[in-house]
């Protein structure tokens, strides 16, 4: 038990209950699973345990090289090495290299693209649209998990082609204001590309 979500699954038995409620049912009616800001795994392992189909897809995105290799452990111990596709770079609107802030603290989900932490190392990763990854290759009903710390626009900016091409799409996104402040953007960035789109939009208690 070394960070905050190891304590609150220990003591809960899950983290995020509202959110891993969703995924799960979501899953159990057949919806693919693309979790980007994956972490420790908690919510892609929920996905795949809730599987009904051989046809859905689970894809796991997770830059951080430490918040990686516990993902990959996750996967295995619940033998679904082999259900998900890990994707180990970052997300955003463009292809190219950038800084990416690791924390020392106990909550990895700080990780990101925008420092969150003035003790954060910085190292550099490649960073791709989702497009490019799932746009040619996207199921007819997707739910994605976007928690990115802030950098949620650029994410939604490289998902263009998929956001107009998939058929039954649920986006679960991680929505705090001084998050998208600290990256540079306002804190209406997600719910107008959201609403621009289309989307109804509801809190997840």
């Amino acid at each position: 038990i070394g960070h905050n979500v190891d304590r609150w699954i220990f003591n809960a038995g899950v983290y995020e209950k509202g959110t891993i409620e969703l995924i799960r049912v979501a899953c159990s009616h057949g919806y693919s699973f693309v979790d980007v800001g994956a972490n420790l795994g908690s919510h892609v392992v929920a996905a795949c345990l809730a599987r009904v189909e051989g046809t859905q897809k689970f894809v796991a995105v997770e830059p951080a090289p430490v918040a990686l290799e516990i993902l990959r452990h996750n996967l295995r111990r619940n033998h679904l090495d082999a259900v998900v596709e890990v994707l180990p770079f970052a997300l955003s609107d463009r292809e190219e290299v950038v800084p990416f802030y690791v924390t020392n603290g106990n909550n990895p989900g700080m990780n990101g693209l925008a420092r969150t932490e003035p003790d954060q190392e910085c190292i550099p990763l490649t960073a791709r649209r989702l497009d490019e990854v799932m746009v040619l290759s996207a199921p007819a009903k997707l739910l994605v998990k976007l928690d990115v710390e802030g950098l949620e626009p650029r994410v939604l900016d490289g998902s263009s082609g998929l956001l107009e091409s998939c058929a039954d799409l649920v986006l679960i996104v991680e929505h705090a204001p001084e998050n998208l402040a600290r990256a540079g953007f306002d804190r209406t960035a997600v719910t107008k590309r959201l609403e621009a789109r289309g989307f109804e939009l509801w809190k997840i208690n």
